[in-house]
């Protein structure tokens, strides 16, 4: 399954759950932000992404619940204090509801859900995504795993919302005006 594929899943899908484990991605579609955060500059106009946000509110609206469930590496790296300040802020905002789990302090019940890796579950599908060794996509998989759903659903509940998590890490934070 390629990324245009994955996506007319994705805006058919009428619950989506992804969980996102690696310590960074790499995308020719976010590596002029990245560039540009991690030279220090000011985050640029949300307007540039109001399509990718309006898409998540639409969905949202219809009651058509999008979710992540995002692993915190350890160490932290400045790709995931990217996604964070210049994504997840305003996607959160948008609707999505999304969870963090540090990987360094998984809660005994979700111990289960540490090998479920990158996947999408696109209301009863299960799209396993590899990605190559620097993050790149390389490919998604419908694999029918069940399994993986479930368990990939019940971490997703020992999750901390995002919003307060954030709001409690300013160590994170850049100390530039945004």
């Amino acid at each position: 399954m390629n990324l245009s594929e994955l996506s007319d899943l994705l805006e058919r899908s009428t619950d989506v759950l992804r969980v996102e484990t690696l310590g960074s991605y790499s995308s020719d579609s976010d590596r002029d932000w990245l560039d540009a955060y991690l030279r220090g500059e000011p985050k640029p106009d949300v307007e540039a992404k109001r399509p990718w946000l309006d898409r998540l509110a639409r969905a949202v609206d219809r009651g058509h619940p999008w979710r992540r469930l995002r692993v915190v590496p350890q160490p932290v790296t400045d790709y995931f204090r990217y996604q964070c300040e210049w994504s997840y802020v305003d996607n959160a905002a948008a609707g999505e509801d999304i969870r963090v789990m540090d990987a360094a302090n998984w809660p005994e019940g979700a111990r289960s859900g540490m090998w479920v890796g990158d996947i999408y579950v696109a209301d009863d599908t299960v799209v396993a995504m590899h990605y190559d060794h620097d993050g790149r996509f390389v490919s998604a998989e419908e694999t029918g795993d069940a399994e993986r759903a479930r368990i990939a659903g019940g971490v997703w509940t020992f999750g901390q919302s995002f919003t307060e998590w954030w709001a409690a890490r300013p160590d994170l934070h850049r100390n530039v005006a945004v």
